[in-house]
């Protein structure tokens, strides 16, 4: 004889809760790109570089690589988005899952000749 069933806990809400935590961690903590820029001029071509300064605290970015006026730090939007889409995608895989398990839990709990 099995243990009586109660209530079942709903995943669900705990996937929100990972998915929303995860989003504002990784927007406290977003990357960075090291830049680089100088103009032309009439007799030489203007030069731009990008690099990654890795991720660090949205209110002290990382300094630039020099201390000259070429160079500095931006933050990098793109790469954000993408790991809020790998988030969002994650979490909405996660949330199928849950719910199929779900049905299927409560599919065998009216046929429990079926298992």
């Amino acid at each position: 004889m099995s243990p009586p069933r109660g209530p079942r806990r709903d995943n669900r809400k705990d996937i929100l809760i990972w998915a929303m935590l995860a989003i504002v961690i990784s927007g406290l903590f977003p990357p960075w790109i090291y830049t680089y820029y100088r103009t032309g001029t009439a007799d030489t071509s203007g030069m731009r570089s990008e690099k990654s300064a890795g991720y660090h605290f949205i209110l002290t970015p990382p300094p630039p690589e020099h201390d000259f006026p070429a160079y500095g730090v931006k933050f990098d939007m793109g790469r954000l988005l993408v790991e809020w889409v790998c988030i969002l995608a994650a979490s909405g895989a996660a949330w199928g899952v849950v719910r199929l398990n779900r049905e299927r839990i409560s599919e065998a709990t009216k046929n429990p000749t079926d298992l």
